[in-house]
């Protein structure tokens, strides 16, 4: 590698490595600008210049100091609701937790603004109900679609009615 690249390599993950920690000091704000950081680092493994052995040492790092299964799942997050057609802006200030599960919809762009008004619990229940065809009285059936999820995050069938998930 010549000099000049290798330079480029060192000055591109120093700024990301600095907008990094720049997002993770205020990271409720920045959830979506740390993640998308971060994976910029992990594809293009400009970890390496900085003088760490992989992507999980680097989430570690004193001043980014997050699980790499966290940083992992904000990740698959953001990168599902982009297969889906979302803009990582259009979510603003939306927490990560409700990205997470209106990532998991049909069509998340329409549950953006509802997900910014509801709670995480009243969000869920309304999801269940209008995308998912679940009634939030049937606990059998959201339990039984929690346990399955957890398991490989793959498209299931409701044993009882016969719907997918």
């Amino acid at each position: 590698m010549t000099d000049l690249l290798q330079k480029e390599k060192e000055e591109r993950a120093t700024m990301f490595f600095e907008k990094a920690k720049e997002y993770r000091f205020n990271i409720n704000k920045n959830i979506y600008l740390f993640t998308v950081a971060m994976r910029t680092i992990r594809d293009e493994k400009i970890y390496e210049p900085l003088g760490y052995k992989s992507f999980d040492l680097f989430c570690m790092e004193q001043d980014i100091d997050i699980a790499p299964a966290t940083v992992d799942n904000y990740i698959k997050t953001v990168e599902l609701l982009e297969e889906k057609g979302v803009k990582v802006l259009d979510l603003g200030n939306l927490p990560i937790s409700k990205a997470g599960i209106i990532a998991r919809t049909k069509e998340p762009k329409i549950w953006i603004d509802k997900a910014k008004d509801l709670i995480f619990t009243d969000l869920k229940k309304m999801i269940n109900e209008k995308d998912k065809g679940v009634k939030s009285d049937d606990k059998e059936i959201e339990n039984y679609i929690k346990k399955e999820q957890a398991k490989d995050n793959v498209r299931i069938v409701c044993p009882k009615c016969g719907h997918e998930f």
